[in-house]
């Protein structure tokens, strides 16, 4: 079984998930993430987390972009 800590691939988040004893995480995806996706990828390049699983994005009802 794998112990995963959910986050949002921010590096201040992904430095908590590690302080909190976490080595495997589920990314918290939200739609600006998304929109930036090459400085996502990079920010979790530069993590020694890793990546077993994604949450689908959570976005508003209302947000139509």
């Amino acid at each position: 079984m794998i112990i995963a800590g959910k986050c949002p691939p921010e590096e201040d988040e992904l430095k908590q998930a590690r302080e909190h004893g976490f080595e495997n995480i589920e990314l918290y995806l939200q739609k600006k993430h998304l929109d930036r996706f090459q400085k996502t990828v990079r920010t979790l390049d530069d993590s020694d987390l890793n990546v077993v699983s994604i949450h689908t994005p959570h976005v508003h009802l209302d947000d139509k972009g």
